[in-house]
Parts: structure tokens; C-alpha cells; sequence
């Protein structure tokens, strides 16, 4: 690249290091804050630590019960991102493959669901999961985070299977495959991107997701992660510094499952935008 070229895109390259920092700063200042002496933490003014301190992990580790939090979230968050790559591509395979009265209409129904607030559909889900016994249960947690996901990944699914071209159904078809084959042999692995990516969104907005969270899954050994921050953050002591350790705990999980799977991750959210 020529100097002409560089000295016209640096402002562009300023410009984006400054917005990366400051939308990075509030999860910096967390992991600061965590690594705090509980005498720096108070400080005022603030001031960073003389030396890294590892009080509050341990505070979090032996006087809260973190680890079974972060369990519940785990299983919540995991079952409801299997449920929603599995029905999702099933319903998008057949919004996207097969023509049948209703379609459209339920093509729209989806959407429509997708852009309503969830609280709205707070109350009839509670009251229905309770009255089955679902409530403080693992599987309760699921199917109301599997509710509050489902429409967006089964809208955002149907994008990547109608990339697919029917000319392979087609061709499996003259080679006599099923239905079920089709979309076991030749639709899922090219799909498999796209899948992917919609499982990790999903697992994503079940695992930082507090409104139903919070009232389906009540007892203090049901409790997800996020429901416990806003427990401790709203005691009349709040214990910052445990805030601060859970507060960048929450962020791992979802770190470290980029880094183990962002090639296919890139891949499937740009499989959704290109035809062909």
C-alpha cells in the first residue's frame, strides 16, 4: 500500500480504535475492578491496584455459591441453543422447500412474534409452565428461553437455506433419496455454517437473559448468573467487588466459545448474505 493510500485511510483507522476503546472500557474497568484490594476498590478518587489481588475470586469461590449459577446457566443456555438449531432448520427447511397453504402467513406469524416485546409474552408463559410443573426445573428454563429465541433464529435460518440451491434436492431426488434424507445428506452439511451461528446467538441471548430467568427459575439453587448479579447488585451492601469477579466471569463462556469457532461462526453469518 502506497503512503497516498495509508494517509487516507488512517482517520478511518483512529476512528475505529477509538470506538473499539471506549466500548471496551466498561468490560476493562471490570476486570480492573476484579483484580482489585478491597482498599483500592473503595478508593475515591479511583485508582488502579498497586499489585493484582485475587481476594474477591476467592470471596466469590468459598462464600457464594457461583459455580452452581454458573452450572444452571450453562445447562439452560445449552439445551436452549440445541433446541433451537434443531427445530429451527426443521420449521426453515420447510418454510424454504415446500409450497403449502399458510405458508406466508406463517413466514409472517414469525416475524411478528420475533418483534414483540417479551414481556408481553411473559405472564401466559409463566402461568402455562406452571401449571405443568415446570417451574424450577432445568427443562422450564429451557422451553422459556427456547420461546424467547426461537422465532429470531428460525427467521434468521430460513436466509441461509434458501441460499441452497433446490437444484441439489432435485438431484437427490432422482438419485431417490427421501425427504428426510435430503435434509439429513445434503441440506445440513451445507447449512452446517449457518446452524451453527444461529445455535451461538441463541445460546448467547439465553445466557445473559434475566426476565424470565427470573421468575420461572426462582429457588436459589435454580438461579442463573444474571439473576444473581441483579440480586447482589441490589442488596442494600452490595459487594462490588464479587460484582466485579462474577461480571467478568460472564464474559468467558461466550470468549472463549468465539475463539474455539469464529471461523465458522464468520462463516455462517455471511452464508445468510451472499447468493449462491
Amino acid at each position: 500500500m502506497n503512503p497516498k493510500a495509508i494517509l487516507l485511510r488512517l482517520p478511518f483507522a483512529i476512528w475505529a480504535t477509538a470506538l473499539v476503546l471506549f466500548a471496551s472500557f466498561p468490560l476493562l474497568w471490570i476486570v480492573l475492578s476484579a483484580l482489585r484490594t478491597p482498599a483500592d476498590l473503595l478508593a475515591r478518587p479511583p485508582r488502579l491496584f498497586t499489585e493484582p489481588s485475587l481476594h474477591w475470586l476467592r470471596e466469590v469461590l468459598l462464600q457464594t455459591d457461583a459455580l452452581q449459577w454458573f452450572a444452571n446457566s450453562a445447562i439452560v443456555a445449552f439445551g436452549a441453543a440445541c433446541i433451537n438449531m434443531l427445530l429451527g432448520s426443521l420449521a426453515a427447511y420447510g418454510l424454504t422447500r415446500f409450497k403449502f397453504r399458510g405458508r406466508d402467513a406463517i413466514t409472517l406469524g414469525v416475524l411478528f412474534v420475533y418483534v414483540i416485546p417479551p414481556i408481553l409474552i411473559f405472564l401466559p408463559l409463566y402461568v402455562a409452565l406452571d401449571q405443568l410443573g415446570l417451574t424450577n426445573t432445568y427443562l422450564g428454563g429451557i422451553l422459556a428461553h427456547t420461546t424467547l429465541t426461537l422465532p429470531f433464529c428460525l427467521w434468521l435460518m430460513q436466509s441461509f437455506f434458501r441460499n441452497i440451491p433446490p437444484e441439489l434436492d432435485e438431484a437427490a431426488v432422482m438419485d431417490g433419496a427421501s425427504t428426510a434424507q435430503i435434509y439429513r445428506l445434503v441440506i445440513l452439511p451445507l447449512a452446517a455454517p449457518g446452524i451453527l451461528a444461529v445455535g451461538i446467538l441463541a445460546f448467547i441471548i439465553s445466557w445473559s437473559e434475566y426476565l424470565f430467568s427470573s421468575t420461572v427459575l426462582t429457588r436459589s439453587e435454580m438461579k442463573t448468573v444474571p439473576v444473581a448479579l441483579a440480586e447482589m447488585a441490589s442488596s442494600g451492601h452490595a459487594p462490588w467487588g464479587e460484582i466485579m469477579v462474577l461480571g467478568a466471569l460472564t464474559a468467558v463462556p461466550v470468549l472463549i466459545l468465539f475463539t474455539l469457532i469464529q471461523k465458522w461462526f464468520v462463516q455462517g453469518i455471511t452464508a445468510g448474505a451472499v447468493k449462491g
